[in-house]
């Protein structure tokens, strides 16, 4: 069951370190898809992880960050929905323009929430 969490800390770091060597490709990634797909995978994304996450907690070796993760996945989901697809492009766009090293810095953190959450899931 805590392949799952390994699997997708794992893909978190492969982005991440997209985005440290080469910001532009990961900034290039997130604004090459039509804004309404955009919407309903960040959404959909989002909630899959949240519901998974929150089921396999107990069976991960840090169930407390798993199950935190999962709950800031969940309501990531639900602020995206509300805040609208305008919103959420606008706010793609905003990061995208950002100076390289800002996107390095956000891949940074994906990096470290991966590395966090495949540990945990072993």
């Amino acid at each position: 069951m805590g392949i799952f969490v390994t699997v997708i800390g794992i893909f978190a770091v492969v982005i991440g370190l997209i985005g440290l060597v080469s910001p532009h490709k990961l900034t290039g990634i997130a604004t090459s898809l039509e804004s309404t797909m955009r919407f309903r995978l960040a959404i959909g994304v989002r909630l899959l992880i949240g519901v998974a996450f929150f089921f396999m907690a107990p069976y991960s070796s840090f169930p407390v960050v798993v199950e935190a993760v999962a709950v800031l996945s969940i309501v990531a989901a639900f602020i995206i929905l509300i805040s609208g697809q305008k919103r959420l492009d606008a706010v793609i766009e905003w990061w995208a323009s950002c100076s390289p090293n800002v996107v390095r810095l956000s891949a940074g953190f994906a990096v470290v929430v991966g590395v966090v959450l495949a540990c945990s899931g072993i």
